[in-house]
């Protein structure tokens, strides 16, 4: 789903990334899928 994918995720603001990598760290098999996201 290419609306997930991190070039997307990084155009997002900030607290939505927040809230995303908060789900992101909790859905682990998931995390290889779409990779480490920035900081």
């Amino acid at each position: 789903n290419p609306t997930l994918s991190p070039s997307h995720l990084q155009d997002l603001p900030g607290f939505t990334r927040s809230v995303y990598k908060r789900d992101h760290a909790l859905i682990t098999p998931e995390s290889h899928v779409f990779g480490p996201l920035p900081d």
